[in-house]
């Protein structure tokens, strides 16, 4: 006698697989976009430094202040956008389904979630910072110590117009396709959300620099690694950049604001 096969529709639902994501997984590995990265920033660097060139500059070490460093900055930033965007085309086909793009109609609403969720970020990163973070350092170093300066205070002119669009505009699109997009999608798929956000979100602060003591600076990095985290959990919640660009972006415009003593 033989056995009858169950029947599909009879099924519980507990017991049915999960259905297919509708992403399909990175097809890179986590080391191609860390190369991809560092070599991106460095061709990014030359077009930098003929902007210093033609200007008679040299480049401030630690923190940007003038109006060539925030001008050579956003030009840095652009190119790498330009060498990822043209390196996932020619040897990852299909990546922007994988990144994550919302239809036309919802880029709105995923912009205005990104930017409180970029507002709820700072609000914890500052009581995450203040209240934990820097009395560790405290503790560690015996005296108090505060964030690495990453922009001077003298600003004003068309540098001003160069820092608020490298910083507002071009710096949230650029970080947030590389570190998210696509490093935290290659090691999420793989290993998991956890592993994605820790390693996206320490490459994150590690590219962070700014003028101070060493201590200065690591208190910098692990602040904005802090926030990677944040952004990687947006990512996987939302599932599309335009939220992860928008909450970096509103970010960015408050660390404007405050540097133009506006609030």
């Amino acid at each position: 006698m033989h056995a009858i096969p169950p029947r599909p529709d009879l099924v519980p639902a507990r017991s049915l697989p999960p259905p297919a994501p509708d992403r399909p997984r990175a097809t890179w590995k986590w080391y191609e976009i860390v190369g991809l990265g560092i070599g991106a920033f460095l061709l990014g660097s030359i077009p930098a430094a003929l902007v210093y060139a033609a200007f008679g500059e040299k480049p401030n070490p630690g923190v940007a202040s003038g109006s060539v460093d925030f001008l050579a900055t956003g030009v840095a930033e652009l190119v790498t956008l330009v060498v990822l965007v043209l390196w996932m085309r020619a040897r990852h086909p299909g990546w922007l389904r994988v990144v994550g793009l919302p239809k036309l109609a919802g880029v709105a609403r995923e912009a205005a979630i990104g930017v409180l969720s970029g507002l709820g970020l700072l609000f914890a990163l500052s009581i995450i910072v203040t209240n934990v973070v820097q009395p560790l350092f405290r503790s560690a170093t015996g005296h108090v110590v505060e964030p690495a300066d990453q922009i001077g205070n003298d600003i004003h002119g068309w540098g001003a117009v160069a820092f608020v669009v490298a910083a507002v505009v071009i710096a949230p699109v650029t970080e947030e396709l590389l570190f998210r997009g696509l490093l935290f999608r290659a090691i999420r798929d793989r290993y998991g959300f956890v592993l994605g956000a820790i390693g996206s979100a320490v490459f994150f602060g590690l590219l962070h620099t700014g003028a101070g003591a060493v201590a200065d600076v690591v208190l910098l990095q692990v602040s904005i690694g802090l926030f990677g985290l944040g952004l990687a959990a947006v990512y996987e919640w939302r599932g599309t950049l335009v939220a992860n660009v928008a909450a970096h972006a509103v970010f960015n415009l408050v660390t404007v604001l405050v540097v133009f003593h506006l609030i």
